[in-house]
């Protein structure tokens, strides 16, 4: 008598999961604990589980003060940290020109803000919206620009 095995890695992960899926509701309907954290877990996530944001500069409008405001305001709101976007939107030039000492000052503090909030920091990896690239150039070299 032959048996034949031939199963396929789709069947296999598909049992591994149903069986890792009653293990999981089994242990949460046993352990009420459980239950109890996952809620409070969801109602008040850890740093590393809240979202994040763009945090748009318009057309050179900021200032420290400006920064300190609105991560405050970001922090309050339960948001985990800022990608900081510099762009144009037809808006009035502002008194900080990109790249300057100023600039990076600015930067720097917010940076620090962050830290001081326990909020996440970064900066877009240039200005503009067209992100890093060559958007008319050959594809397979579109990032020589980055650098």
């Amino acid at each position: 008598m032959k048996v034949d095995f031939n199963i396929s890695v789709k069947q296999v992960t598909f049992l591994f999961c149903l069986i890792l899926a009653s293990y999981q509701h089994q242990n949460i309907k046993n352990n009420p604990e459980k239950e109890d954290s996952l809620e409070t877990g969801f109602k008040n996530p850890p740093q590393e589980a809240k979202p994040r944001t763009w945090y748009h500069v318009n057309s050179d409008n900021m200032s420290k003060a400006g920064f300190t405001k609105d991560l405050k305001a970001i922090k309050d709101a339960g948001i985990g940290g800022v990608l900081v976007f510099n762009v144009s939107m037809g808006l009035p030039e502002g008194d900080v020109t990109y790249n300057s000492q100023e600039h990076r000052d600015i930067l720097t503090h917010a940076a620090k803000e962050c830290e001081i909030l326990g909020l996440s920091f970064g900066v877009h990896n240039c200005d503009g919206w067209t992100s890093s690239g060559r958007a008319m150039g050959n594809p397979r070299k579109c990032h020589e620009s980055c650098c």
